[in-house]
């Protein structure tokens, strides 16, 4: 989740916790109010009746108005010690007008008049119209928390958008830029926050510090290289020469061997680590439009007489045409890697499977039964425990070609096969 839907999404949870908080404390509040008022009114009503009752201005005992209605009953003095001075309670009374029932509030009390007689007075008054404006309350209650939950995060949105658009231009930058590639100017922090201006210098900073050990790194690479491959090739020859010495017994022999055959792997190395340090200096610019389906069938044929003792079945499947704009050396290094990786790391009897698509090569190879680690197998050096023969450069070579010649190549083990997919971006 990006950043900035995250805090989005946060904030909008606590304006709307505590809105929604407010709302109900609000509501209550409202509600609590409108009661107090009923009651308060059936109270000051409830008197008024026992006013007109002691004055004898109450020629019926039941009363129906047109908003409240009584009844009143007289009682016994032990029955109004028993009662509650004033009680009030939510109910329902037909309304003879409406002929119809609707809420009401209920008031009971006892009372006595100047004769001492005892009365029990009950007192209603309807609250349908109180029941909608709660309901309208609620409602417009409702409606603004939603409104203000829109104003703040549109506003909000606005705001962090304004404030940190020079972090999304240093992000889009930063998704651009390739180590060693030339002509990728910094972007410039137009901001006056202090946080952004610190970030931007750290950035440029840390990027040209970068940017210096990779070129110092490429020279050193490409020079070490360069001059180890003499004294290698020279001192593979000197050993060369000394194993026609017939003086030589069997154990000076196989030190010899061993020797030179390190020394091989070396320079196979060395070559491996020169070309990668041409690759990465932009030495390979003869750009063309190569057709890959032909430069693997001539290759198939190499490697399918090279390792026959294997006996290894190819299939390919040509759904299409593969042309990619590629240097021709290039191109054949690519392809000769990934087959000689697929043939060298194959069991007797195994299988190599390729798929040629318009934007695509698959290449499927049995061996191991096990995944190869997907981190680290296009980096330097890398190869299993119990591989002697590799060099631990074929991937990475492969991966840089495919970097220069604006390829992507990724893999998995499918169907306990190991799996490469060379795509065109």
């Amino acid at each position: 989740m990006k950043a900035l839907y995250k805090v989005i999404l946060s904030v909008g949870i606590i304006i709307s916790i505590v809105i929604c908080l407010w709302s109900i404390i609000f509501y209550i509040a409202i509600i609590h109010e409108i009661d107090d008022e009923t009651e308060d009114s059936l109270e000051l009503y409830a008197f008024k009746l026992i006013q007109k009752k002691n004055e004898g201005k109450l020629d019926s005992v039941l009363y129906d108005g047109s908003n409240n209605s009584f009844f009143i009953e007289q009682i016994t003095k032990q029955e109004a010690s028993q009662m509650e001075n004033m009680s009030f309670a939510d109910t329902n009374i037909f309304i003879n007008d409406r002929n119809e029932t609707e809420p009401a509030k209920r008031l009971v009390m006892a009372f006595y008049d100047i004769e001492d007689n005892f009365y029990k007075l009950t007192v209603y008054t309807p609250t349908l119209e109180k029941y909608e404006l709660r309901e309208r309350i609620l409602f417009l209650i409702i409606l603004i928390i939603l409104v203000l939950i829109a104003s703040v995060v549109t506003i909000y949105l606005g705001v962090y958008r304004k404030t940190h658009k020079p972090l999304y231009t240093l992000l889009d930058w930063h998704r651009n830029y390739n180590l060693g590639k030339e002509k990728q100017e910094f972007p410039e922090c137009k901001s006056n926050i202090k946080e952004f201006q610190e970030l931007f210098e750290a950035t440029k900073s840390s990027t040209q510090r970068a940017e210096e050990t990779y070129k110092q790194q490429k020279l050193f690479l490409g020079h070490a290289s360069h001059e180890i491959q003499t004294p290698l090739a020279v001192s593979i020859n000197q050993l060369e020469a000394l194993l026609e010495d017939e003086s030589l017994n069997e154990k000076q022999m196989t030190k010899i061997f061993t020797t030179l055959s390190t020394l091989r792997k070396m320079t196979k190395m060395n070559k491996s680590l020169l070309l990668l340090s041409k690759i990465e200096n932009d030495q390979f610019n003869n750009i063309e439009l190569t057709n890959i389906n032909e430069i693997i069938k001539e290759k198939i044929e190499l490697f399918r007489e090279t390792f026959s003792q294997k006996e290894i079945d190819i299939k390919i499947h040509e759904n299409d045409v593969l042309e990619i704009e590629i240097d021709n050396i290039l191109c054949e290094m690519m392809i000769n890697n990934l087959l000689k990786n697929a043939f060298i790391h194959n069991i007797k009897q195994g299988e190599v499977q390729i798929k040629i698509n318009k934007s695509s090569i698959t290449i499927s190879n049995s061996g191991k039964p096990n995944a190869l680690n997907e981190k680290m197998i296009f980096n330097y050096f890398y190869k299993e425990s119990n591989e002697q023969n590799s060099s631990g450069l074929g991937l990475v070579l492969i991966k840089s070609i495919c970097k220069k010649s604006n390829l992507t190549i990724e893999y998995q083990f499918i169907n306990k096969k190991h799996t490469f997919f060379i795509t065109k971006k």
